[in-house]
Order: structure tokens, then sequence, then C-alpha cells
């Protein structure tokens, strides 16, 4: 149950966080607030996205393998669902090269965020107070 009930935690945060950006995206191209819907395609899209960087999340924080595994997986499933539900959906018509830019453009920008994450992970984790072994009072 725990396991469901973290996946929908992440699945409900990614959706929203993405549609949001999408929409901020959206009105940044187009410089206006009129003509920036998101289509019913395009947000059922959004959500297959948020469903496998969900998974994803789970998989990178399950202690199943060691943490290069865990990373490696992490950065396949998010990459592949951005490229394959966000990007070629709406650029079915152009070139192959500029396909592979946008993959490596990807790649790029996931090692970015996740080198952020990391060092605030490790700052943060720094910052926590030693956690001392238990000892009991009671014992005789």
């Amino acid at each position: 149950m725990k396991l469901i009930k973290k996946f929908a935690d992440h699945l409900c945060r990614i959706y929203t966080i993405s549609a949001m950006l999408f929409l901020l995206l959206n009105i940044a191209i187009d410089g206006s607030l009129e003509g920036t819907a998101i289509t019913t395609k395009s947000y059922l899209l959004v959500f297959a996205f948020a469903v496998g960087f969900a998974l994803a999340n789970l998989i990178y924080t399950a202690n199943i393998s060691s943490f290069g595994v865990r990373l490696g997986c992490h950065f396949v499933i998010v990459t592949a669902s951005a490229y394959l539900l966000l990007y070629l959906p709406s650029s079915a018509g152009e070139p192959a090269s500029d396909k592979m830019l946008m993959l490596m453009l990807f790649a790029v920008l996931y090692w970015i965020c996740m080198a952020i994450y990391l060092a605030f992970a490790r700052v943060k984790k720094q910052a926590e107070p030693k956690k001392s072994e238990y000892k009991s009072v009671f014992k005789k």
C-alpha cells in the first residue's frame, strides 16, 4: 500500500508541475494568453510522461541495487519518456538530425538537473545531525 501511495504522490506532483511548465512555456512562446490552450492529446501525453517519471523515481529510491544502476535506470526511463511522449508526437515531420539533437538536449538537461538535485541532497545530508546508536537506559 505504501508503494502505491508513494507512486500516486510522485505522479500527482510530476503531472502538475510538468503541465504547468508546458502552459508557461506555451505562453512564453506565443507571447500572449490567447491561443495558448493545450489539447487533450497533449495533456494525456504529459500524463503518460508523468507515469514514466514517477516509476523512475520509485526505482531510484528503492534499495534494490547499487546507486549507479538505479541512476542509470532513472536516466533511461526519464529521458526515453520525455523524448517518446513529449517530443516525438509533436515533431513527426522533422529530419532525423533534429530528433537526435533533441535527444541529446534531453540527456544534457537531465544531467544538469540531476547534478543540482544531488548537490542539494548532499548539502542537506551533511547538515543533518549525526544519529547516535540507541542505548537502553533500562538495561540491567
